[in-house]
């Protein structure tokens, strides 16, 4: 006895992507937030900028972004999601995500980008209806100036996060008033360790009194990660290296494997120490030392 079988065709799937939905979701998670001036300070960073200048028009609530960098060669690339226009060297070691530039889209009811002569404008629902929009020549010939129209963030919520954004990039100015980057690379006495560049007060401070701290501000690709309000004059500062730790996306808020990250800088903060210890002891008469480090010495274990 013999059957008919018909054969089974065996079901495949693909992996793909809702584009409306997806870019929905990104103006939800981005209109509100303060995430676009992190992104514009990042920018102007990457595009070699000696400044970045934030004006406010609160008859108007626009807040104007003005840089003197390489500008932009690929405006296409500004509303293309997972898309990146940067030089190779910096995909390699910095590995953007592609989609930090929605956080600005998202924060004013319209934006209008110019850089070397060519500008867009565009709304967040011209992104998310994915219309076309025109590159059209512009007077603006500089680096690059970005315009939020009905900007969503308040004047004192925008002054409130360049004062904590701004302490290591570019030097970024707020209507006309340089503010103060006291964390940045040039204004520390570092050392290289395993996780990047450490600043420890207790060593790295002449007056200091080798007091030792394990509370940490850390600074990846030039962004605040972390910080603890404990034991502030003695923080440890931390310029990650960003070969070796990535923020996480979309926001930048945090580390990808921040409990990780946490634990080598302690190791790398305590390994410091050791050595620094050893050469004072060495250096020292035997009651100086312990005057000067005995609780650096218990606390550093």
């Amino acid at each position: 006895m013999s059957y008919n079988q018909t054969p089974v065709t065996a079901e495949t799937i693909t992996s793909g992507v809702n584009e409306r939905r997806f870019i929905e979701h990104l103006r939800l998670m981005f209109s509100t937030k303060d995430t676009c001036l992190k992104e514009m300070m990042q920018n102007a960073r990457r595009a070699g900028a000696s400044f970045a200048r934030f004006d406010y028009d609160p008859a108007t609530r626009t807040l104007r972004i003005t840089d003197d960098g390489s500008g932009i060669a690929d405006f296409k690339a500004l509303v293309t999601v997972a898309d990146s226009a940067w030089s190779e060297e910096t995909m390699r070691s910095e590995e953007p995500f592609g989609i930090g530039f929605s956080s600005v889209s998202f924060a004013a009811d319209s934006v209008l980008v110019e850089s070397r002569g060519k500008k867009v404008e565009f709304s967040s629902e011209d992104l998310l209806h994915k219309r076309p929009i025109k590159v059209q020549t512009a007077s603006f010939i500089g680096g690059t100036r970005i315009s939020l129209r009905q900007c969503k963030l308040d004047e004192s919520r925008i002054k409130t996060a360049l004062d904590v954004f701004a302490k290591v990039l570019t030097p970024v100015f707020w209507k006309g008033e340089e503010l103060p980057r006291p964390y940045a690379m040039e204004h520390l006495q570092t050392i290289s360790t395993s996780v990047g560049l450490l600043h420890i007060p207790g060593i790295c401070v002449k007056q200091s009194k080798g007091h030792f701290s394990s509370q940490c501000l850390v600074f990846c690709q030039g962004l605040p990660m972390s910080c603890s309000s404990y034991d502030y004059d003695h923080r440890v500062i931390v310029h990650l290296d960003h070969h070796k730790f990535k923020p996480r996306m979309p926001d930048r808020e945090g580390l990808i494997d921040s409990k990780e990250a946490k634990e080598a800088i302690a190791i790398a903060v305590k390994e410091v120490w050791r050595v620094h210890l050893e050469a004072q002891k060495s250096a020292l008469p035997p009651q100086a030392f312990v005057d000067r480090y005995w609780k650096a010495a218990y606390s550093a274990g």
